[in-house]
């Protein structure tokens, strides 16, 4: 059986790209599984760092800390069950910002495309009308004006 390895704080934190002092206060929310203590130090192993990088995604997603901890903190028979009820709410959650995303960089290009041709050009009014516009953007770009 091969030993457990740590790290310290430090360490973790490089890793990670989180601060040492959101560890520490992922480490009281109760949010890092397989977290030791040596002398008193924060202790991380590779069980922890995992959870350090699902934690992150997470949130990037913008799930609130709260449920992660109930993610985090789920054991015994209602594990599977509670872990996979909290995913499949916020994979749905994800999916939604995804479109709004996706709506947003089709406006994003358009704009860049828009500006690009008043600077080709030589200002805004051989672009306009708008209407116009965006007429010969979706001609020209073949893309979405789905905004």
């Amino acid at each position: 059986m091969q030993e457990q390895k740590y790290i310290a704080i430090a360490e973790a934190s490089a890793r990670s790209g989180l601060s040492q002092d959101t560890l520490r206060y992922y480490d009281r929310l109760g949010l890092i599984p397989s977290l030791k203590r040596n002398g008193g130090r924060r202790m991380f192993s590779e069980r922890s760092m995992h959870a350090l990088l699902v934690i992150s995604r997470l949130r990037d997603t913008g799930m609130p800390l709260a449920e992660i901890r109930k993610f985090m903190q789920a054991s015994g028979a209602a594990l599977v069950d509670t872990r996979l009820q909290l995913f499949r709410e916020h994979r749905a959650k994800v999916e939604k910002d995804l479109e709004v995303f996706r709506k947003a960089m089709a406006l994003l290009d358009f704009k860049v495309w828009f500006y690009g041709e008043a600077k080709r050009l030589g200002g805004l009014e051989k672009v306009l009308p708008f209407e116009e516009s965006v007429a010969r953007y979706r001609r020209e770009t073949g893309r979405s004006t789905d905004w």
